[in-house]
């Protein structure tokens, strides 16, 4: 599926160094010398940014109409992409306005990335972007959950994890995980060795060789789980 195909990462970011030990561990670092993946870091406090008269442009500003916080501008980030020549086909932004990342929609977002070979991902501070920078470019807003976070940069780490195992990790590792089972179901309980120990045992369906009976128990355990995690 990836031969000859490198999937790019832009990301735009107030707080690059929190990448350095991210992006440089585990399978993320693994796929990056497999030369499946590869990480464009751009820091917007690095660089002094001019409109077309010469005139700096601020980061950011407040909030027209009133509201707290500020917002990455408009003009700082048209000109920041166009001193980088970063690519703008493919851009998403971390945002709790956004589509929730679910199982359905990472597929979807994945595939997206996959087509374009690139994504350019924004991670903003504060109350966000302007919102014509999301008109401008098609921006897809993406949101990890019903909180909101100091930034968008620890979302990033999860929507990278997410879409990079998406695309790459072994489909055999992927097919009775979590929402991936039958009714999306969420992954039924799992026990490895010693058989017994401090008087907790593996239940005996798992060590009874009947693979119809331990079918049925682990699709009757992602069930009560599920039940479980939708009752809380």
């Amino acid at each position: 599926m990836f031969k000859n195909k490198v999937i790019e990462f832009n990301i735009i970011t107030f707080f690059p160094d929190i990448y350095i030990n991210y992006l440089n561990v585990s399978f993320i670092k693994q796929y990056q010398i497999e030369n499946k993946i590869k990480f464009n870091i751009y820091d917007v406090k690095k660089d002094i940014i001019y409109d077309e008269s010469g005139k700096k442009i601020p980061i950011d500003g407040s909030v027209y109409g009133g509201g707290s916080g500020m917002l990455m501008r408009y003009d700082f980030f048209y000109f920041f992409i166009k001193k980088h020549n970063i690519n703008t086909d493919n851009v998403f932004h971390l945002a709790p306005k956004g589509i929730l990342m679910n199982y359905k929609n990472i597929f979807h977002i994945s595939e997206k990335v996959y087509k374009h070979s690139v994504v350019t991902i924004i991670c903003s501070r504060y109350e966000g972007i302007d919102q014509r920078i999301i008109d401008e470019w098609n921006v897809l807003e993406i949101s990890i959950g019903d909180y909101v976070l100091f930034d968008g940069d620890t979302a990033n780490f999860v929507l990278i994890n997410a879409i990079v195992r998406d695309l790459l990790a072994n489909p055999k590792a992927k097919v009775e995980e979590s929402f991936t089972l039958k009714d999306n179901l969420v992954e039924y309980n799992q026990y490895t060795y010693p058989l017994s120990f401090n008087n907790r045992n593996v239940p005996n369906v798992l060590v009874s060789g009947n693979h119809k009976l331990i079918k049925d128990w682990k699709m009757q355990s992602a069930i009560n789980n599920t039940n479980k995690r939708n009752k809380k």
